[in-house]
């Protein structure tokens, strides 16, 4: 018996890892960008479709004009609420790829890589094309806030506890509730995404996740907000004990006002320290590596 043992140096090549050529980047990309215009604009004739139906009932009803007031406020919303979050998640994106951006280690070909970052890039896109339309939705929706904190008027009466007019507590309450609740959504997005595009973008350079200086920074800003919103939520939620229902009459009872405010006080100032402990961190940080790079000097350096 024999055996061949001249390609026993030789390995076998392994399967090869599917890639993506510039030119078939270039169609889907040019493809997604018509599927998503054509579905925009689907979505945009079948929402006129509704409005029309709707302002022709109104209209044999005698409310056409109010509810083209309520329409034109809710389009607004939308709008200002879709390019806000829009903006906010682009820039915050922007910043992630430009602080771990970096030469890639990986051992595969150019076109495999170019299907990877093109699966990143799609799921970014697909991040703001959804959070942005929610967002702006989650606004509209509120129109009634809204529309009832611009025509607000004063009660001449106030509370006992915290002597604000009422219409603090049904009007002005419920919008900055709101407007709290919304920002802390979007930077809970921020944050989740930010540190899945992270851990993406060093996955493709072949490197471990690690936290640089700018990194942190950006993460720690993230937080910071973060902190301070929920700060922010606990002290509206002292506020709105007065229009509490939870006891046997409407208002803020004896343990409202005794326990509860107490307690919600306490964890506003331990989450405010929170927010305001990370940007001192980042911000002594900052001047501990400025005093490092503008150290002047010893003597006896200059001289040698």
């Amino acid at each position: 018996m024999s055996y061949d043992l001249a390609n026993d140096g030789e390995q076998p090549e392994g399967p090869k890892l599917p890639g993506l050529s510039a030119v078939a980047l270039r169609k889907i990309r040019n493809g997604s960008i018509i599927g998503v215009g054509l579905l925009f604009t689907f979505l945009i004739l079948w929402w006129i479709r509704t409005v029309y139906t709707d302002l022709l009932w109104y209209g044999e009803l005698g409310y056409r004009d109010v509810f083209t007031k309520i329409l034109v406020i809710k389009v607004w919303l939308f709008i200002g609420g879709t390019i806000v979050t829009a903006a906010a998640l682009v820039i915050n994106f922007y910043f992630t790829f430009r602080f771990s951006h970096g030469v890639s280690t990986l051992p595969v070909s150019e076109e495999t890589m170019r299907l990877l970052r093109a699966i990143l890039l799609a799921a970014i896109v697909v991040t703001v094309l959804t959070a942005a339309p929610v967002f702006g939705s989650a606004t509209a929706g509120r129109w009634e806030v809204f529309l009832l904190f611009f025509n607000k008027v004063s009660f001449g009466v106030s509370d006992a506890e915290f002597g604000r007019d009422l219409s603090f507590f049904i009007v002005t309450l419920k919008m900055l509730s709101f407007i709290q609740s919304w920002i802390m959504g979007l930077l809970i997005v921020s944050l989740v995404m930010s540190l899945f595009l992270y851990a993406g973008m060093y996955a493709l350079r072949g490197l471990n996740l690690l936290l640089s200086p700018r990194m942190l920074k950006h993460i720690g800003i993230l937080g910071g907000l973060l902190m301070l919103s929920i700060a922010a939520g606990h002290v509206l939620a002292i506020y709105d004990l007065v229009m509490s229902q939870g006891g046997l009459v409407a208002g803020a009872g004896y343990t409202d006002i005794h326990a509860r405010i107490p307690v919600l006080w306490f964890m506003t100032v331990i989450a405010s320290l929170g927010g305001v402990g990370v940007f001192c961190q980042l911000l002594f940080r900052r001047v501990k590596t400025c005093d490092r790079r503008f150290q002047p000097l010893d003597h006896n350096d200059a001289v040698g």
